[in-house]
């Protein structure tokens, strides 16, 4: 036969052509690992089958019936008509501008069989026997064969062998028909038949033809991939059969899903090394990892190995979307930086290429999971989305970005309309403000590339794809972020907060990025569609260290945090309430653009001394070391069995521990432990006097309204240390104070709850506050505009540090929700648009994202409520007037006309030019107030003993009892509109020798007067009538001043009250000396407005020291040893349980018509009919008696007795 087959070819010439071709394809089955690594990296793969070139270029394709027919009549395979392929090795071809990867047989018979049935055919052909045959499988292309790439490609050729099969057929390729939207050479081969050497046959059936699998047509269209599952019985990972990932199967109800992402960072160099991966296994498999499903980016063939070889790994997920590469059968991953996702649930997924050959995307469906997604019935399968978007700030990079986010969201929104969606992994986005601002210095990105980052943030918010860190931050608080970390760092800028990527504090991405870049990025994110069942409940960050003692000496495992999300199943319920529910709609007011940049802001800041140095925060940090080594550090060995335990921890709060302190500000330190407040404060004592010589030094001891403080100065920077017993706060500290309110820990007296107030809040708001960096200017550029203008004194009544952070958290949070971001410009001009429009007098100020529903009785002596978020006291402005309401709402409206100005800058919002010193501003904003009245009320205070520090205490306690007066006006002469201005002034120069103890202390404070807008009676009668309550109202203040044995002793003290015109004034001015001298009252978290104090120095027993310790109230008010001594009825109040008593006994009272005020633990101050108050503490209605605030008649709505004002009308004492 093969004789005639010759003779039928002699004597013919037939022509080379490549639309036909003649090859050895491998099984079916083995497609799918070849053709894994082929779709990222053979140009070929939507053109050619996987196959062994026997003979290409072939003949003409109308020569093609005939070759083929006389062909397979041939006998080809004198040796046997099974032809065994058995690809072992991987080798590489080299061209002129690139290289080709393929694996092939080893050198030996079965290279020698398939050389040999080449040159037969060539002889059949007529054709010389060409060049040296290399049979091989083509699986990639490499441009460089000299990079890393190149050899992880070739390792990647290698995991493919051995790739073994036997055949009897050879199949014949032809280019599909020339198509008018084709080129030539880019039409596809098609099977056009097969050889069979068995039958030496040609084979050409129909049947035959369509078992061929069909190429893949598009790499631009997703593609379904193989699901890996598992078997513990085989110890081996295998594909998931389909039926067990089709939508009937029973899903079980889900109530919660933990989603976590974590950039693993590839190796770039070759070889490859492996040091890191224990700790990056050790990451996955920690406790805060743990999660339901995990999304794994950058991961490599060898991580991705050892990873799989961990049985606690296939333990806790069954299921992923890639095998171990090292398994034999199991395809290498398709490129080097591969996205992988590990699951607990089965899932089906499909590979959607993105716009960039590596950087496509996972879509996995989970029928076991199921929501309602957007529809309110059916429940739905959920989507998730792994991604790992293309790096780079340039305008191309951007835009490569946009478009990759923009094919997924229009995928997902095309296939997947009602489902829920997840999108989880790294999206290579810069957020820090500096990084982008600075590539726009340099040119690296122009307005193209800033529209590009817009369009990204449109396309987002268009799909309704909320950041899970955001949504859970805001609301119940990162949980990752329990000690603040760096968060108080004053280097950082806006969009650095959750930074996932930082330099500062990775030195695995301080290497990656260089000097230059070293700006922290929240790169990984997850993102939940907003309408969803499912709403992120928390979240939190993995990775930092090895170990619980976060021991860093083995470094760190990759350039990434990992985050992780709880996400909780939300009601169907159309009524349930949420964040937005609330009175505080906040809208975002875009700032100016001539009000300037970030920096602009921040420099302004700066240059008027409101914000402080590196220096000064070096200063605190260190003298807080100093104080937590004094008090934490034990003595000698032999006091180590005695106290061995005590636990002690020292919690910086206040103003400090929320980042918005000044060089000014004095810091708050609170110290919980598992001691009584006596021992605590013995020990305290004896070891800070034993500090001394590292510049501690206890100035006195003050009686706060939470208890007992200590004054100190450490190397020249005052701290007020107070002390609470708890012990298992101690213990647990400091994730204990993640939990919420409603646990059972925190089930503590009133005054524990009191003193751990600061502490718990602090630590909510460092969690839960967006962007701690734009936070923290916009706080301080509102406090320095508060001074400016006379609205910071708490202790008359205005605003302090915590009333600031009351009003502005919400707003912070608000904007962060909106779908464009909002610059520390956008906050503040939002905060004074808002707040200009508010209505004080029946509006509340709270956080909607902590008080979910807030149900809060608010009283008729609340006209300013500002609720903080923990208990025991909700309203942080329980002290404010009517006066307080009527100057914010002067203030409010006259910041919002000036916002709306043209060329408005910060400086002028401030009344400052930018060179201008500190001070100026209070200067500036105290002449406005001298100007802008012509009546006033004048206090003028006089102090001549020996005693500067009893002359400053008279004047502190002075300034305290002003906001009565603000009271009595507003109540007794509605006519008028009083404001006070929180500062000294002086009639005179001061004296030199003000340091001096025997120097002369003059204080002078001034109330301005204005009718009232509303007031329209202004005839003789009703001015008189007005004027004559003034002089009663003034006369009352000065004679209760002069009625303190315990504060004003007439031999060294004077004091005037007095109205008079402007002019009457004379040269007054600013002293120099302000109120923040006294007792640093703006401490500003936690503010102590009206504390007694016990000079520490006149002591020098300890024992005497405790002996004079006083018994706090829960409540917070407390006697002094000095009021023990008193004789009755001379300024001591009755105690409320008198006033309940006289009140229900006494003949000639009505007890029915009284009611009683009272300090509800959790929704504020209530009141309560006098008849139905419980005494007996058995009673399920039982309120302490420290809760009664105050006891009113119903029927003129007098108050009676006040505790807090100290009014008593039943007995007359106070």
């Amino acid at each position: 036969m093969e004789h005639s087959a010759a003779d039928v070819a002699a004597g013919q010439s037939f022509e080379e052509s490549y639309d036909t071709a003649l090859c050895l394809v491998p099984p079916f089955h083995l497609w799918g690992p070849v053709n894994v690594l082929r779709s990222l990296n053979d140009e070929k793969v939507t053109k050619w089958p996987p196959h062994i070139t026997l003979v290409y270029p072939f003949v003409m394709p109308e020569a093609l019936p005939e070759v083929a027919e006389a062909l397979s009549r041939i006998h080809l395979t004198p040796q046997g008509d099974d032809i065994s392929i058995n690809l072992e090795e991987a080798g590489v071809f080299s061209h002129r501008r690139r290289c080709t990867v393929f694996v092939k047989p080893k050198s030996g018979q079965e290279h020698s069989r398939l050389s040999e049935l080449r040159d037969r055919i060539h002889r059949f052909l007529g054709w010389p026997k060409g060049r040296e045959y290399k049979p091989h499988l083509t699986v990639a292309q490499s441009e460089d064969s000299h990079a890393a790439w190149h050899q992880f490609l070739l390792e990647k050729a290698r995991l493919l062998t051995p790739l073994t099969w036997h055949t009897r057929r050879l199949a014949i390729m032809i280019r599909d028909p020339i198509s008018p939207t084709k080129a030539t050479a880019s039409r596809p081969m098609r099977l056009w038949g097969y050889i069979d050497l068995a039958s030496q046959s040609l084979v050409r059936d129909s049947a035959t033809l369509a078992e061929f699998p069909h190429l893949i047509a598009d790499t631009s269209l997703p593609r379904p991939q193989a699901t890996f599952c598992y078997d513990g019985a085989d110890m081996l990972w295998k594909p998931l059969s389909d039926t067990l990932t089709t939508t009937d199967i029973e899903s079980p109800p889900l109530n919660r899903l933990v989603v976590a992402s974590y950039n693993v960072l590839a190796e770039f160099d070759w070889p490859p090394s492996s040091p890191r991966y224990p700790t990056l296994v050790g990451n996955i498999l920690a406790e805060r990892a743990s999660a339901d499903i995990l999304v794994l980016q950058e991961v490599t063939d060898q991580f991705l190995s050892f990873l799989l070889a961990d049985s606690s790994i296939r333990s806790r997920y069954s299921f992923i979307t890639h095998g171990s590469p090292s398994q034999p059968g199991i395809a290498p991953l398709p490129s080097h930086l591969n996205v992988v996702v590990l699951s607990k649930f089965p899932f089906r997924w499909e590979y959607l290429p993105s716009t960039k050959k590596h950087k496509g995307f996972a879509i996995l469906t989970f029928p076991t999971i199921r929501t309602s997604g957007t529809s309110d019935s059916q429940m739905v399968p959920l989507i998730l989305a792994a991604c790992h978007l293309s790096k780079g700030l340039t305008d191309d990079a951007l835009s490569v970005k946009r478009d990759e986010i923009k094919k997924l969201v229009e995928y997902l929104d095309s296939s997947f309309p009602q489902q829920s969606w997840i999108v989880a992994g790294d999206f290579n986005l810069a957020s820090s403000s500096w990084t982008i601002d600075d590539a726009l210095k340099k040119g690296e990105i122009s307005k193209k590339g800033l529209e590009c980052l817009e369009e990204i943030e449109g396309f987002v918010s268009k799909a309704k794809l909320q950041d899970a860190w955001l949504t859970a931050r805001v609301g119940p608080g990162e949980s990752s972020s329990t000690t603040g970390n760096h968060e108080s760092n004053l280097g950082f800028y806006e969009g650095e907060q959750g930074a996932t990527f930082d330099p500062l504090s990775n030195t695995i991405a301080a290497t990656s990025v260089g000097v230059d870049r070293s700006r922290p990025q929240r790169y990984d994110r997850i993102l939940v569609r907003r309408c969803d069942q499912l709403h992120p409940h928390g979240f939190n960050m993995f990775g930092h260290a090895m170990g619980e003692k976060e021991d860093t000496s083995q470094g760190h495992a990759s350039d990434h945090w990992g985050i992780r999300c709880l996400l909780m199943l939300k009601p169907q319920n159309p009524d349930a309430s949420t964040p937005f529910d609330s009175n505080l709609q906040v809208k975002l007011h875009q700032a100016a653009l001539t009000l300037g940049s970030f920096e602009q802001l921040k420099a302004s800041l700066i240059s008027s001394g409101q914000f402080p140095t590196p220096v000064e925060a070096d200063s605190r940090k260190e003298a807080i070391a100093i104080l937590q080594r004094a008090l934490l550090e034990e003595d000698s060995a032999a006091d180590n069995e005695t106290r061995s335990q005590v636990q002690l921890v020292v919690i910086p709060v206040g103003s400090f521990g929320l980042g918005v302190w000044t060089s000014l500000s004095d810091i708050d330190c609170l110290c919980v432990g598992n001691i009584s407040t006596r021992t605590f404060f013995s020990l305290a004592v004896q070891k800070l006097k034993k500090a001394s010589t590292n510049g501690v030094r206890i100035l006195r001891r003050v009686m706060a309204n939470t208890g007992t403080m200590l004054e100190l100065e450490i190397r020249g920077i005052k701290f007020d240390l107070q002390y609470c017993a708890a012990a298992a706060i101690a213990q647990g500290y400091p994730d204990v104070l993640k939990r919420p309110s409603s646990d059972p820990i925190f089930t503590l007296p009133l005054q524990t709850l009191a003193k751990l107030k600061p502490a718990r809040d602090l630590f909510y708001l460092r969690r839960s506050i967006p962007d701690m960096t734009k936070y923290r200017v916009a706080h301080l550029f509102i406090k320095a505009w508060a001074q400016s203008r006379g609205l910071y004194a708490a202790k008359f009544g205005l605003l302090g540090g915590i009333h600031i952070t009351s009003m502005l958290v919400p707003v912070c949070k608000a904007l962060a929700n909106e779908p464009a971001a909002s610059s520390t410009a956008d906050i503040l001009t939002s905060f004074f648009y808002h707040y200009s429009r508010l209505n004080w007098t029946i509006e509340l100020v709270f956080d909607p994202f902590y008080h979910h529903g807030l149900k809060y009785h608010r009283t008729f002596r609340e006209p300013l409520c500002l609720l903080g978020w923990h208990g025991p006291s909700l309203n942080t402005a329980s002290n404010a007037s009517i006066s307080t309401v009527n100057a914010l709402t002067a203030e409010f409206t006259r910041a919002a006309d000036l916002l709306s100005q043209k060329d408005m800058t910060w400086s002028k919002f401030l009344g400052l030019e930018s060179s201008e010193a500190p001070s100026r501003l209070i200067e500036k904003g105290a002449a406005d107030f001298l100007a802008s009245y012509r009546t006033y009320i004048k206090i003028s205070a006089r102090y001549w003993g020996s005693s500067q520090q009893k002359g400053r205490k008279y004047l502190g306690w002075l300034e305290s009892r002003c906001i009565s007066i603000l009271v009595d006006i507003s109540r007794k002469v509605a006519s008028l509109t009083p404001r006070i201005w929180p500062a000294r002034f002086a009639d005179e120069e001061p004296a030199s020798g003000l340091g001096d103890d025997n120097s002369e202390l003059n204080a002078c404070y001034l109330i301005g007067l204005k009718w009232d807008d509303s007031f329209t009676d202004k005839s003789m009668t009703s001015l008189t009538a007005a004027e004559g309550s003034l002089r009663v109202i003034t006369q009352e203040f000065e004679s209760r001043i002069q009625k303190s044995e315990k504060y004003f002793d007439a031999e060294h003290c004077w004091v005037n009250v007095s109205v008079t015109r402007r002019s009457g004034l004379g040269s007054i001015q600013l002293a120099s000396g302000q109120l923040y001298d006294y007792d640093a009252a703006d401490s500003d978290l936690d503010e102590d407005t009206d504390s007694e104090s016990e000079e520490l120095n006149e002591v020098e027993d300890e024992a005497y020291f405790f002996k004079k310790e006083s018994r706090t109230s829960k409540t917070g008010l407390s006697k002094s040893s000095s009021e023990a001594t008193k004789q009755p009825g001379a300024g001591k109040l009755r105690s409320a349980i008198d006033v309940l008593n006289r009140i229900r006994w006494d003949a000639g009272m009505d007890s029915g018509d009284y009611v009683v005020g009272y300090e509800d633990r959790f929704i504020g101050a209530q009141e309560k009919a006098l008849d139905l108050w419980r005494t007996e503490q058995t009673d399920e209605e039982f309120i302490p008696q420290h809760r009664i605030l105050y006891f009113k008649r119903k029927s003129d709505g007098v108050i009676v007795w006040d505790r807090r004002s100290r009014v008593d009308t039943i007995f007359g004492s106070g």
